[in-house]
């Protein structure tokens, strides 16, 4: 696969983790008492779910001889970053392991669980989220910053 195609299929799949983070953060500020503790958890289940998927499909573009590997192909100085970048996609996998086992076992009628359960879930975007970020402004320092020269 050619970089252009490479750097199609990262695109797609950070806007579809984009927009599902959203839905995500959107669902966790529900409201949450007890009579919609089902719906509640109805969601969170399918909404992470599909994040989880498609995260994993962003993590495999990236790790495969792919997106970070041409990033690092065109500016070596960022190695470390990047290096960081792909370290963080076993502690995320890790994470999103240990929250589909405890969305597993909640019990829509259990407020307690349900709230730490949406911290925690709170806590995964926000880590997401700085991985995503780290991303993007490597890929403008790659791709938009002018680093001089003569031109």
């Amino acid at each position: 696969m050619d970089a252009l195609e490479i750097a199609r299929q990262a695109r797609v799949e950070f806007d579809i983790v984009t927009h599902v983070t959203i839905s995500l953060r959107l669902s966790l500020e529900a409201e949450l008492i007890l009579d919609t503790g089902k719906i509640w958890l109805d969601r969170i289940v399918f909404v992470f779910g599909s994040l989880q998927r498609h995260l994993e499909r962003m993590f495999s573009i990236e790790e495969v001889g792919g997106h970070l590997s041409e990033l690092e192909h065109k500016r070596p100085s960022l190695s470390p970053r990047l290096e960081k970048l792909r370290t963080d996609h076993p502690r995320l996998r890790e994470s999103m392991a240990q929250l589909t086992e405890r969305i597993s076992k909640a019990k829509h009628d259990d407020m307690s669980f349900l709230a730490e359960l949406r911290w925690e879930l709170d806590r995964f975007l926000a880590d997401v989220e700085v991985h995503r970020r780290d991303e993007l402004q490597i890929i403008h320092e790659v791709y938009w910053d002018d680093v001089g020269g003569e031109g």
